[in-house]
């Protein structure tokens, strides 16, 4: 639930506060249009990427390496955002990483219960996003309000994709020696040779 609560929270302020501070930044409108268009293709390619290297590497080791390019990207947008050039480019990056975490999310996180619980289970951890992704865009406005800055709004946010991967290192460390899915612990070889 935590690596969920992270993930949505800062696909949810890039998606909504990303093209709003590029046109604060520029004063052109159009410009952040064209960034929140970008964030979009970026969304796409990060859930093609995160299923394509799942096909080659077990999905939570790639969910780890997503979420560390996550923080990554993250702190260079907050760094590069008054850039227009980079700032474009980083823009599909940040789609990418943002939209490539919650792919992981779906990917993974069925098999974190067995059979009996995991409707119940994944449905509890969707609904907890959901009031994390009304929450994050309203808290971002207050604390921009109060004097946060976009450099700091996306350190901050830098911040949630570390805590996402502990949370995913955490839970790749309780599977060791066993089978990714809790209902056939007899797969753990197949998954070891991997």
């Amino acid at each position: 639930t935590l690596f969920r609560s992270c993930v949505i929270a800062a696909f949810y302020f890039a998606n909504t506060w990303t093209a709003k501070l590029i046109s604060d930044a520029s004063g052109n409108v159009s410009l952040g249009a064209k960034t929140g268009v970008l964030i979009a293709i970026g969304g796409v390619l990060g859930a093609l990427a995160f299923a394509a290297l799942s096909l080659r590497l077990r999905p939570r080791v790639v969910t780890i390496g997503m979420l560390i390019c996550g923080a990554a990207v993250f702190v260079l947008y907050a760094n590069n955002y008054q850039t227009t050039s980079i700032a474009l480019v980083l823009a599909v990056c940040v789609g990418m990483v943002a939209n490539g975490g919650v792919a992981a999310f779906y990917a993974i996180s069925p098999f974190v219960f067995p059979t009996t619980a995991r409707g119940a289970g994944v449905g509890l951890m969707i609904g907890i996003g959901r009031g994390v992704a009304i929450a994050a865009p309203i808290l971002t406005g207050y604390l921009l309000k109060s004097g946060w800055t976009p450099q700091g709004m996306y350190q901050l946010f830098a911040a949630f994709f570390v805590v996402a991967c502990i949370a995913i290192v955490v839970l790749d460390r309780t599977y060791r020696g066993r089978s990714e899915n809790p209902d056939s612990p007899g797969l753990a070889g197949a998954v070891a040779a991997q």
